[in-house]
């Protein structure tokens, strides 16, 4: 009788779910699409990025493919049912609450993971745990094309150099490395950002992450499978680089490959796909056990009251508004900043103005409310002022921005990169920001800077974006960056002396330029 009434059940189980989702999906859906309206500032820069940044051009695949995982799982979510969790409402509404953040500082890169995790946790929150963890894979896939991983990039530029040295060393190359400068005999290469490997990684992580999602059912073989291609992508760049460098050697700097290195690249990326796939299909004679099956839930679920379902939505759609809301408000709260002007500070002796500006060095701003570039000498020593001004920091006028460039990256590419301390003329002692730059014509100029927040000084972006949100939030004052630039001269201890002696000289006068800046 008992098994009976049990084999009686099954049927009647999968009828209640099957009418929960015909309730559950077209609310999930009219949610996320609200969603994606609310947020759609962040959604038309991602799509935008992706479209422009060729690291991250994997990104317009992504949501197709996370598309079809969802829909290839449509069996496995129709015998699950989609019960409400309330946990998620306190999490949908701090996502919101960061992007908002996020957004008064300009800061894309949370804000996209923001609003991913308002995606998450909504989904979460109206369809419930075991839901969520059927759904946990087609969404986090989304974040591979979230440039957060662009922080690797100095990583990856500093280990591509270092390790491809050590390599032409052991082959009998001789070589000399400086920053990301190898020198051979007959040449010299640099290593540069794109030559880092991040978008060989980018691509392997996700045909590896999607492999072993496919193939791959437990889940310490596909971390295994993973984490084994992303560290052959990472050697295979080392490798890519050694080749081109072994072949400028051997060619001397004549061969085609010297010249058209990003071709050979992609071609050793689609050589190296051999080995990892083939990787991939041996770990699966291990991979015996199935997918743990997920325990049948009882008849008797609270799911499938359309009322239930709508009341989750708009009130999970009400919390994930609230950060786009703020930022309404925020906009309509805003005034214009004041009129600012800015003046180069007077020389102090021993310096003197030079009035024709013939400084190569080129740092632009955008969005200054008052910038100014001037050049100073001093028997013979020739050091740059450079001062971009913010009188109220907002959309498109922020100190900190990727719009910003502290010099011309047409004609000079970094070299390195360290702090420095420095001592302005009332006794004030700094940090600043040392760049060391090279053209290609082998002239070489040192830069010093520093961020200036209210009456705080820092060399950290972070700090400087936290300082901006706190600002924001509490009134607003000023902001700029201050950088001193001179050109190199017969070494680097002799060029720091000089921008040393200027801003023992002229520095405290150049803070008071900016005090006095904002005309009310």
């Amino acid at each position: 009788m008992s098994r009976g009434a049990t084999a009686g059940a099954a049927p009647d189980t999968a009828r209640v779910f099957t009418d929960a989702w015909k309730v559950a999906t077209p609310v999930a859906l009219a949610v996320l699409i609200a969603v994606l309206l609310l947020y759609w500032e962040t959604v038309a820069f991602t799509v935008d990025f992706w479209s422009r940044r060729r690291a991250y051009g994997h990104g317009l695949l992504l949501l197709p493919i996370s598309l079809f995982i969802v829909w290839q799982s449509r069996a496995a979510l129709a015998r699950l049912p989609p019960l409400p969790q309330p946990w998620g409402l306190p999490l949908v509404l701090g996502a919101s609450l960061l992007w908002a953040l996020a957004h008064f500082i300009d800061v894309q890169l949370v804000m996209q993971l923001a609003l991913l995790a308002v995606i998450a946790t909504v989904l979460w929150t109206l369809l419930g745990n075991r839901v969520a963890r059927v759904l946990a894979f087609p969404v986090g896939y989304l974040l591979l094309g979230i440039p957060v991983w662009s922080l690797l990039t100095p990583v990856l530029q500093d280990n591509t150099a270092s390790a491809s040295t050590d390599v032409l060393r052991a082959i009998g190359v001789p070589v000399h490395l400086e920053a990301f400068y190898i020198s051979i005999p007959s040449g010299q290469f640099v290593v540069e950002r794109v030559c880092a490997g991040l978008r060989y990684l980018m691509a392997t992580m996700s045909i590896a992450a999607l492999f072993a999602y496919l193939n791959l059912r437990r889940v310490r073989l596909g971390v295994l499978f993973f984490f084994s291609c992303v560290t052959f992508s990472i050697i295979l760049n080392w490798l890519r680089v050694v080749t081109i460098i072994w072949v400028g050697h051997a060619s001397s700097m004549q061969h085609w490959l010297v010249r058209d290195h990003l071709s050979f690249g992609w071609g050793m990326f689609a050589v190296g796909l051999i080995p990892m796939f083939a990787f991939g299909i041996w770990l699966q004679r291990f991979d015996r056990a199935p997918r743990a099956a997920m325990p049948p839930e009882s008849s008797g679920t609270r799911a499938g009251r359309t009322p239930r379902f709508i009341a989750w939505g708009l009130v999970a759609l009400v919390l994930a508004g609230i950060g786009p809301g703020a930022v309404l408000l925020y906009a309509s709260r805003s005034v214009s900043p004041p009129l600012a002007h800015l003046q180069a500070p007077e020389a102090v002796a021993p310096w003197t103005r030079i009035a024709d500006d013939d400084s190569d060095w080129g740092p632009a701003f955008v969005g200054t409310d008052a910038q100014v570039l001037a050049d100073y000498a001093d028997d013979g020593a020739r050091v740059s002022l450079y001062i971009a001004y913010y009188a109220v920091q907002r959309d498109g006028s922020e100190v900190v921005s990727e719009l910003n460039r502290l010099y011309d990256e047409e004609r000079w590419k970094r070299r390195a990169r360290s702090e420095q301390r420095a001592t302005l003329g009332d006794g004030t002692l700094i940090q600043v920001r040392e760049v060391e730059l090279v053209a290609g014509s082998g002239a070489g100029r040192l830069v010093w800077y520093w961020y200036r927040l209210g009456d705080q000084r820092t060399t950290s972006v972070l700090k400087a974006k936290l300082l901006q949100l706190w600002q924001t939030l509490s009134g607003a004052p000023s902001a700029a960056l201050v950088a001193v630039s001179a050109p190199m001269a017969e070494s680097r201890t002799a060029t720091r002396a000089a921008l040393e002696a200027f801003l023992a000289a002229m520095g405290a006068a150049s803070e008071r330029a900016i005090e006095h800046a904002a005309v009310h």
